[in-house]
């Protein structure tokens, strides 16, 4: 971090790779701080907390969300993994499928919500990816952090 050129006293981040709202925030010099109860506060007031939908019943496009999950069973190790709230009714929380763990039946359904042309030469990863696009150019697509700058 010290090599980094700037003329701020901190650099801030915030870690994606955890379901709560976890600013870092290190000195200039490399030197890590925490942030106090109050220092979060403020920033979170300058931000917009953004909330997964609940009720997709009413909905004509699924929605797609990246959320953090362990990938090792010593659970160190944390990735983000594209998970997909599709339309209709919903029995109990609805918390997202994996996009690859779906059918070519199910793709091409999601395809079609979208209005995207479906081949026959699509892949789960080919059309996981492209869900993934088409959904964050149609602002549907939730990336953490939570909170969101105004």
């Amino acid at each position: 971090m010290s090599n980094y050129p700037t003329e701020n006293k901190y650099i801030g981040f915030i870690n994606i790779f955890n379901d709560e709202f976890e600013p870092l925030l290190y000195s200039s010099d490399g030197n890590y701080k925490n942030f106090t109860p109050k220092l979060l506060e403020t920033l979170k007031a300058n931000r917009i907390l953004f909330k997964k939908p609940e009720d997709l019943t009413k909905e004509t496009v699924s929605w797609g969300l990246m959320i953090p999950v362990f990938e090792d069973k010593e659970k160190k190790n944390k990735i983000n993994v594209f998970k997909l709230l599709t339309t209709g009714v919903n029995y109990g929380k609805k918390t997202g499928i994996v996009c690859t763990s779906l059918q070519k039946k199910d793709h091409s359904k999601i395809y079609q919500e979208m209005g995207l042309p479906d081949t026959e030469k699509n892949t789960k990863e080919s059309y996981c990816f492209k869900i993934a696009v088409q959904l964050y150019n149609l602002k549907r697509l939730s990336l953490l952090p939570e909170y969101k700058p105004k």
